[in-house]
């Protein structure tokens, strides 16, 4: 009997987590991109999919990337690359340009002002991404379940970006003076210490 009930929990487990994995990618970016891909280039996106929907978006980077230069206008393979070239350093500033090719169709895929905002954020670009991201959550906050988890991520996100910004204009009053011939000498000094009185 416990066995069975370990089982069940078990399923239970893998069930919710599937479901909740499996609204990350958008029904329309998938039908957008298995009814116009190639066959032959389903498991380059299943790939990608699975990465994205395990949250291992750096690991996804490759399949996007090969997809992209396949398939230059699909919108949902440039959301794709806009999300996940936004999370690996060296392809980064490369994350924007695809999202901004979808924007006409940005009313279709969930979440896509919240991943601009990101990709403008991790290209330092502050106030495009502090727009970007009142805008996501000017219209998730009307959604009837809105995406609470990236609500309050835009939200805090916003709060490090105009901190940072306001960072920007403080000045350093920090002056530097010459303390004279150099503190080591020759020998193997491993702990150069300096008296009290500085002599």
């Amino acid at each position: 009997m416990l066995i069975f009930k370990r089982q069940l929990q078990l399923i239970l487990v893998l069930i919710f987590t599937c479901a909740v994995y499996s609204a990350q990618i958008n029904p329309f970016v998938s039908e957008n991109i298995e009814q116009t891909i190639s066959t032959k280039h389903l498991p380059l996106y299943n790939k990608a999919r699975l990465s994205i929907e395990s949250e291992q978006c750096k690991e996804a980077v490759v399949f996007v990337d090969s997809l992209i230069t396949l398939y230059p206008e699909n919108t949902g393979i440039n959301y794709l690359a806009g999300m996940c070239f936004s999370h690996n350093e060296n392809t980064k500033d490369r994350s924007i340009a695809p999202l901004k090719k979808i924007k006409p169709e940005s009313d279709k895929v969930d979440n896509y002002h919240y991943w601009l905002g990101f990709a403008y954020e991790k290209n330092d670009s502050t106030t495009a991404a502090i727009t970007a991201y009142s805008v996501f959550i000017a219209k998730e906050s009307k959604n009837a379940s809105p995406n609470t988890r990236l609500l309050k991520d835009a939200e805090r996100r916003i709060e490090n970006l105009n901190m940072s910004s306001s960072m920007k204009s403080f000045v350093n009053l920090v002056s530097v003076k010459n303390i004279g011939s150099p503190i080591n000498t020759e020998a193997s000094e491993y702990v150069p210490l300096l008296p009290s009185d500085g002599s």
